[in-house]
């Protein structure tokens, strides 16, 4: 569900979704800017765990070059090609952030990843909001340092009084990334499937 919401980010931001339907709205018929294709584009990938292959999976479709950046996986599908997180910001067109949260990534994403992406670069966040400097995303955007942004996830939730709300180039959504039909059954079945499996005195397989 989580990969399904990061595809939908990436076609909203490439092809400017939510502009256009805004100019639409209004009677602004044509007036839209001129958009661009996730076609053969380079999407990078911070942190290659499961939700990070997912979307790895989904662009496969898209023939995109597929960077990603993770210190704690070192192989992954043949289409990923490993690099360190500067070339990653540098290079790609799209930015995803799938890392886990620990006590060395805090705020990680701040003023100088944000200065090494391109200006026509887009960065989606659908981990954890306390990875990101807020301020300093926000100022990037303002001043056009990079091209836009799509957020499921904040660092102070519900999002109230922050400048990301002002700004026109970002979709934001409220932590609903795993909120599916499908998500939820898949979770109850997990569930159910530990307990058995405690019971019968074995590992649960996921904790």
């Amino acid at each position: 569900s989580v990969a399904d919401l990061v595809l939908s980010f990436l076609l909203a931001l490439s092809r400017n979704l939510l502009e256009v339907s805004q100019e639409c709205k209004r009677g602004n018929w044509g007036k839209a800017k001129l958009s661009q294709e996730l076609f053969e584009k380079t999407v990078g990938i911070i942190g290659l765990g499961r939700v990070g292959k997912a979307v790895a999976r989904r662009l496969q479709g898209f023939s995109c070059n597929i960077l990603a950046y993770d210190p704690y996986v070192q192989e992954g599908p043949e289409y990923v090609k490993f690099v360190d997180l500067d070339t990653l910001l540098k290079e790609a067109d799209f930015v995803t952030c799938h890392a886990s949260l620990n006590k060395d990534n805090h705020k990680f994403l701040g003023k100088r990843e944000f200065s090494l992406m391109k200006e026509s670069a887009f960065f989606i966040n659908t981990a954890r909001g306390e990875l990101v400097e807020e301020d300093a995303l926000a100022e990037a955007l303002r001043l056009g340092k990079i091209k836009g942004a799509a957020l499921d996830v904040f660092y102070h939730e519900p999002l109230i009084n922050s400048p990301l709300l002002e700004l026109p180039n970002v979709i934001v959504t409220p932590h609903v990334a795993s909120h599916t039909v499908e998500a939820n059954t898949r979770l109850g079945k997990i569930a159910a499937e530990n307990l058995v499996r405690v019971l019968e005195g074995k590992e649960p397989l996921f904790e």
